[in-house]
């Protein structure tokens, strides 16, 4: 059996140790859990700005068929995206009980959901690679899964879904 010499900083012992043989340990992240149709989905809360339950949508013409519209937000304008639209799932009048509000560098924009939202945290849940299963443009807003109290839930990049959704329907527009 190899001694270790406990004398020796941590930093000594993994210096000479190359990047990509070092174990990545996950920092701790909290995520925001939610439904969208049947479907159960989290991102993380870092890329929230606000959690809206009392809002109300303003129809806007010849927004694409993924946006519901905008809402005011203390003076603010912003557009909000129905998420069952934009991940094209079966499209049930619901009341949108919750708005999540993200900001980029864009802006800021606003997410239909179907249910409230629970926060927790990464230490709560065990995470999964994303399957093959997924096409390549899944893949790209889609960063992994994570399991909680037995359900399963797609770990989802808000604006990046939209960037590449709305690329791929402006390429087939094209055709």
């Amino acid at each position: 059996m190899k001694r270790i010499n406990t004398d020796v900083p941590a930093e000594k012992l993994t210096s000479d140790i190359k990047p990509e043989t070092k174990k990545d340990i996950p920092q701790e992240r909290a995520f925001a859990l939610f439904s969208v149709a049947q479907e159960s989905y989290c991102v993380d809360l870092d890329s929230i700005f606000e959690i809206l339950h009392d809002f109300a949508i303003m129809t806007v013409s010849h927004l694409p068929e993924f946006f519901e519209g905008v809402i005011n937000l203390r003076g603010e304008t912003i557009p909000v995206v129905n998420l069952r639209n934009l991940l094209n799932l079966a499209s049930d009048k619901t009341d949108f009980p919750v708005c999540i509000i993200t900001q980029s560098s864009e802006g800021k924009t606003g997410y239909l959901v179907d249910s409230d939202i629970e926060i927790i945290r990464s230490s709560e849940c065990q995470f999964f690679p994303l399957p093959d299963c997924f096409t390549h443009d899944e893949q790209k807003f889609l960063e992994g899964i994570i399991e909680y109290k037995n359900r399963l839930f797609g770990i989802i990049k808000l604006e990046q879904a939209l960037k590449t959704i709305t690329e791929r329907r402006s390429e087939n527009e094209d055709k």
